[in-house]
């Protein structure tokens, strides 16, 4: 978003001139991804009415419930140059009222907007605007939940002299809010941070103050966020400070605005640039900062976080984010539930085959991934770019981005929900059964574990609230001293076994997947047993292993077992 606010800057007409790639829309679809832990709800969205001209640098927020708010700027929309505009939507994802303009003074440009949203979805919009006489000046606007603007748009920076760019805005629960900026000049060298306190009615709490207590050379990109009772947490980036290009840097608040000990480094490699960081706080105060890194990952550009606890201490090391390194990856954006469970989404250029797409990780509070990064848009023609996430109280998000050329009209800005996979559930109770097998017959052909899930009856064996959900089976034990269970990805072409199944390493098969068991010794008859758990198909591979130790919740895994028999006969059944 920073380079972009600059391209905006330096050259307000060059969207007017931007023409898209010569070659057709590409959609992909949602079977052609990776399995997820986090299911999309819907399809991307469209969230601008107006697709004349530009739209660009969406941001997005979402209150505890899921409701949420985008906002954009657009060009040429308010008159005169670039505009900020919002959009409403209730946690279904549906847009309540249309498109509403936020500021007022509509001379010249109104860029970069900042948004975020309190507990109960009263937000607070930010932008820049060159309007207080000298160059760009800081602006915001509140609002109720219901969309109503409170009081009128109003001046952050007190500090008027040059250009103050690139706000950030955070709100605590109960709607106090902090909002942060870069100021040129004013810190004694070339770019400082500097940030202003309110209260929920949108009073100033005391004065703006400096952020940065290194002020040499550029202190710039700062970001903000709030825990549940107002104590905050500001990030940056500063030029030559670690001795190696750009580094990370951050700053603790109470919530009476005092400074708790002193701006402390963040990254830990120092070697080329560290820019543009992101930051989240959960309710109570614990953090992570996520930011990119240059020639880290050994391409180009990747991205890396950090995890804190509430005293700022360090949680472990710094760690990378994205899996795929090929090329750039760049412009990290985070959310965090209350819990400390978070979402970290990126553009990354090349990795959709078709220059830049927007892609997303999951992570519990602990900072282990919950599964694979995943591909966020869609449509994959052109650049979609710049992401920024929202997540409510329990972590089902939303993310929204700039798509060049999807609205017919350069660059329009879209969205994609998600909620938290919900696990499949076994019934109590159930005997689920393969065919009975007469030993005498040469082979056993077997069957899917589709009819071993349809054997039981009137209740469903696997049940599952997902809409859509798949279901299948990990194997957790299959062992047995008289033969060897067996399983075929092919339709029984190839066989292979299950001997080394375990909790820790469980065999995932689904519906059409085929089941057999072969008897060391033909004179076997009896009862075999394997134990298995539901697998609603959101994470892990399809004849892969996952350690399901931990099972229900929001995992893939039902916590409940089953156990799936077969019986050997002696004599051939009867029909």
């Amino acid at each position: 978003m920073y380079l972009d606010w600059l391209k905006s800057l330096r050259n307000l007409n060059a969207a007017k001139r931007r023409t898209t790639r010569g070659f057709p829309g590409v959609v992909a679809t949602l079977e052609e991804r990776k399995l997820l832990t986090a299911l999309p709800v819907g399809s991307e969205t469209l969230v601008n009415s107006t697709i004349t001209s530009s739209q660009r640098n969406a941001v997005v927020a979402s209150d505890w419930d899921g409701n949420y708010v985008v906002a954009w700027q657009s060009l040429g929309q308010d008159g005169s140059g670039y505009g900020i505009y919002a959009q409403r939507y209730n946690s279904a994802g549906v847009a309540q009222g249309s498109e509403f303009p936020v500021n007022t003074h509509t001379t010249g440009n109104q860029i970069g907007p900042a948004i975020s949203l309190d507990a109960d979805g009263d937000f607070v919009i930010a932008w820049s605007s060159a309007q207080d006489g000298s160059g760009y000046g800081i602006y915001a606007q509140r609002y109720d939940s219901s969309g109503v603007a409170q009081g009128s748009e109003f001046p952050v920076n007190t500090h008027t002299t040059n250009n103050q760019l690139f706000s950030s805005v955070a709100l605590d629960k109960g709607g106090n809010f902090v909002i942060t900026w870069r100021s040129l000049g004013q810190d004694g060298d070339d770019s400082g941070i500097y940030a202003q306190r309110y209260n929920s009615s949108g009073v100033a709490q005391g004065t703006e103050f400096k952020v940065n207590t290194y002020t040499t050379d550029n202190q710039s990109s700062p970001v903000v966020s709030l825990d549940g009772f107002g104590n905050f947490v500001i990030a940056w980036h500063s030029e030559d400070q670690d001795g190696g290009g750009y580094g990370i840097y951050a700053q603790r608040y109470n919530a009476a605005g005092v400074a708790q000990g002193t701006e402390f480094r963040v990254n830990s490699t120092t070697t080329n640039d560290q820019r543009y960081p992101a930051i989240g706080l959960d309710q109570d105060g614990d953090f992570v900062i996520t930011w990119k890194s240059n020639l880290q990952d050994g391409s180009n550009a990747g991205i890396y976080a950090q995890r804190y606890n509430s005293s700022g201490v360090a949680q472990g090391t710094e760690f990378r984010v994205n899996s795929f390194t090929t090329n750039e990856q760049g412009f990290p954006k985070i959310g965090l539930d209350k819990d400390g469970d978070f979402v970290i989404a990126w553009e990354s250029y090349g990795q959709d085959a078709s220059q830049s797409g927007v892609y997303a990780k999951r992570f519990n509070a602990a900072g282990i991934a919950q599964g694979d990064e995943f591909r966020v848009n869609t449509y994959i023609t052109s650049d979609q770019r710049l992401p920024s996430i929202g997540l409510d109280e329990d972590g089902s998000f939303v993310i929204a981005w700039e798509s060049s050329g999807q609205d017919g009209s350069n660059f329009g800005i879209y969205s994609q929900r998600y909620k938290l996979n919900t696990a499949p559930v076994v019934a109590a109770g159930m005997f689920p059964r393969l065919p009975d097998w007469w030993r005498k017959s040469k082979t056993n052909p077997g069957d899917t574990v589709a009819n071993v899930i349809d054997s039981v009856s009137p209740t469903d064996l696997i049940t599952d609230v997902d809409s859509g959900s798949l279901e299948g089976f990990a194997v957790i034990d299959a062992t047995n001293s008289n033969g060897t269970w067996e399983y075929s990805l092919n339709d029984g072409i190839s066989w292979n076994s299950l001997a080394d199944a375990s909790t820790t390493n469980a065999r995932l098969l689904h519906e059409a997947a085929m089941l057999r068991f072969v008897p060391f010794k033909k004179k076997f008859r009896g009862d075999v047993m394997m134990t298995v758990v539901g697998w609603d198909r959101t994470g892990g591979d399809i004849g892969g292993t996952a350690d399901v130790t931990t099972r229900g919740g929001e995992t893939s895994f039902s916590l409940e077992t089953s156990q799936v028999t077969l019986t050997v006969l002696k004599k051939k059944p009867k029909f």
